[in-house]
């Protein structure tokens, strides 16, 4: 059976990783990308911005609107990862300082994404891979919006394991307060999907799964270019502590709404339910817990609260990766 693609939002910072959540979505037949939404993180927000549109540039996506989000945190002071995602923000990659693709600024990014929702009402998800102060924005101003998505997959959070600091996945380390801000609604929590390091460490792109990617000869400079970003991203931060590739956390989020939309079983996805919080502040500042103070590995599930993804099938996972990077390369190939 034919399924209809997928209306999707994409609220991002790219980001390496980003990048391949870009190309998931624009370029795997499930998904239909219809706008995406820049906010900082990885990088400030004229970085996420430029990479964004570069990287639509490239890949001759010029339909897609690109909007600018928000420039700092509700709270804290703002923090980039450029440690990992180099000075740019999306180090590897080779884009033009004039791209044709353009930021919108016909409205605001939240008009925009409200547009969005309901022209596609109960069909649309919108998956942040970002910091997460758009969203938390976007739902105080438009609360209604909460009842016309369908559901809201996010990356960010860590139970028991962080990456910013011992406690913290870089996401919620950011702006935790915005995180609780969909952490702790009511209307929005049951539509959560969190993919956070528990899952995301597990999509490891190991030399088997970069030479089915890249291996092959490439037509135009698309594939080079996601090699390029993937090794640079794989040097900057894993290479050295004993990883046998990079983990693609931004696109396994975009990959894991399709076992929750169609069914566990034949993406031999595990998830379960329950209530999360971040810390705010202190030594443990974005830390995400469960509030019934279970650990990941504990069984049970609530009846409400964000699906938290456990495992699924991370072979499946880079065939889409791989199925949507030969449809790049064909797209690329056709309209240069």
């Amino acid at each position: 059976m034919t399924r209809a693609p997928i209306p999707i939002w994409l609220d991002c910072d790219p980001g390496t990783d980003d990048a391949f959540a870009i190309l998931l979505l624009a370029f795997h037949p499930q998904f239909n990308l219809i706008g995406i939404s820049t906010v900082h993180g990885n990088a400030p927000l004229n970085a996420t911005t430029h990479n964004t549109v570069g990287l639509l540039d490239v890949l001759k996506l010029n339909h897609i609107p690109v909007y600018a989000g928000e420039v700092r945190p509700l709270v804290k002071e703002p923090f980039f990862g450029l440690y990992a995602h180099g000075k740019t923000g999306l180090g590897g990659a080779e884009l033009p300082e004039n791209p044709s693709v353009v930021v919108k600024n016909d409205k605001s990014y939240m008009e925009a994404i409200k547009e969005a929702v309901e022209t596609h009402a109960n069909e649309i998800c919108v998956i942040a891979t970002g910091t997460f102060t758009n969203m938390s924005n976007l739902f105080a101003k438009y609360p209604d919006l909460k009842h016309k998505i369908k559901y809201l997959p996010i990356m960010g959070a860590g139970f028991g394991v962080g990456n910013v600091t011992p406690y913290a996945e870089f996401n919620v380390y950011v702006d935790p307060k915005a995180a609780n801000n969909l952490f702790h609604d009511e209307d929005l929590m049951d539509k959560l999907i969190v993919n956070g390091l528990n899952i995301t460490h597990t999509a490891i792109a190991d030399e088997t799964i970069r030479q089915k990617l890249f291996g092959k000869p490439h037509k135009n400079l698309v594939r080079p270019m996601f090699e390029s970003i993937m090794m640079f991203y794989f040097k900057q931060l894993y290479s050295e502590n004993g990883w046998a590739g990079p983990p693609l956390h931004d696109p396994l989020a975009v990959f894991t709404l399709l076992p929750v939309l169609y069914g566990a079983q034949a993406y031999k996805f595990e998830w379960f339910r329950r209530r999360v919080t971040a810390v705010e502040g202190g030594e443990n500042d974005g830390e995400t817990v469960f509030v019934d103070g279970s650990k990941f590995e504990d069984d049970g599930s609530e009846e409400h609260g964000s699906i938290i993804a456990k495992s699924v099938d991370i072979d499946m996972f880079y065939e889409y990766v791989g199925v949507a990077l030969d449809n790049a390369e064909e797209h690329v190939q056709k309209r240069s």
